[in-house]
């Protein structure tokens, strides 16, 4: 349908949801542990985790991924190249709402114009600011901005490296 209408689809699922999904997204979004259940991997390494994501987008479910770590950031891959994004550090509070935040500022990034590595740290500034809040409350934007400036550009990793 997101395809029909010309609007890229980003995905954060787990679950059936994720297993299920065959093509058409343009980010898959899992956590480490939901990329884990959907291959039936340990993905202990690195590479293995970057390995599983090209899989992913070299058998056309999606043609990004983006693997969240925590507080260990994220791991970006597309086709033929690679990404690390380091994790703001902030006082860990609730991480309830974290993911969807990180995937709502990558939506608001890319409705900018701006390409996904830049939206990208914009999610990671949000998920970060989420970490401010207590319970389900939502982050503020002068928080996620404030962490915005500090997200690191990503580093590129080399095929094999990891």
């Amino acid at each position: 349908m997101c395809e029909d209408v010309g609007t890229p689809l980003i995905l954060d699922t787990s679950g059936g949801g994720l297993t299920h999904v065959k093509s058409g997204v343009f980010l898959l979004k899992p956590s480490i542990r939901e990329l884990r259940e959907c291959v039936g991997q340990e993905l202990r390494t690195e590479a293995e985790q970057l390995a599983a994501a090209h899989d992913l987008i070299g058998c056309g479910v999606s043609q990004a991924v983006l693997v969240s770590l925590g507080g260990d950031g994220a791991l970006l891959a597309t086709p033929g190249h690679s990404q690390r994004f380091s994790a703001v550090q902030v006082q860990a509070g609730s991480g309830v709402g974290a993911g969807d935040a990180m995937v709502a500022a990558i939506a608001v990034g890319r409705t900018r114009g701006w390409p996904l590595n830049k939206s990208v740290r914009f999610g990671i500034a949000a998920g970060a600011a989420m970490l401010l809040t207590p319970g389900t409350a939502t982050c503020t934007r002068p928080d996620v901005e404030r962490f915005f400036e500090a997200v690191a550009e990503p580093v590129d990793i080399a095929a094999g490296e990891g």
